[in-house]
C-alpha cells in the first residue's frame, strides 16, 4: 500500500491511497477458504473425567497470532507461486503536473 499527497484548490492536500500489488483468482480463492476456516479453530484444554479430550475455542489474542501466521504464509505462497499482480503506480494528474512547474 503506497499514498500520493497531492495540492488542492484551498492550498491543503489530498492523499490517496493506492496498492501495488493485486491477488489472481485463484489466490483470492484460497484467502476466503482461510477466512472460513482459519478463525473457527479449537484448542486442547485438558482430558474430561472419562479420559476424552476437552476443547475450548481459542482466545482473541490466539486468533490474532493465527490469522497473522496464515496471512503471512499464504503471501508467501502466492507469491512463489506467481499468483500475485505488480502494479505500476498511478500517474500525477495533470493539475499535480502544472503546480510541480
Amino acid at each position: 500500500m503506497k499514498y500520493i499527497e497531492s495540492p488542492t484548490y484551498k492550498g491543503g492536500t489530498e492523499i490517496v491511497l493506492y496498492s501495488t500489488q493485486a491477488l489472481f483468482e485463484e489466490a483470492q480463492f484460497a484467502n476466503n477458504l482461510m477466512n472460513n476456516l482459519a478463525i473457527a479453530a479449537a484448542v486442547p484444554d485438558g482430558v474430561d473425567i472419562s479420559g476424552r479430550q476437552k476443547l475450548r475455542m481459542m482466545t482473541e489474542e490466539e486468533v490474532v497470532a493465527r490469522a497473522t501466521r496464515i496471512a503471512k504464509l499464504a503471501f508467501v505462497a502466492h507469491k512463489a507461486n506467481g499468483l500475485i499482480l505488480e502494479l505500476p503506480a498511478p500517474k500525477p494528474s495533470n493539475f499535480d503536473k502544472q503546480k510541480d512547474t
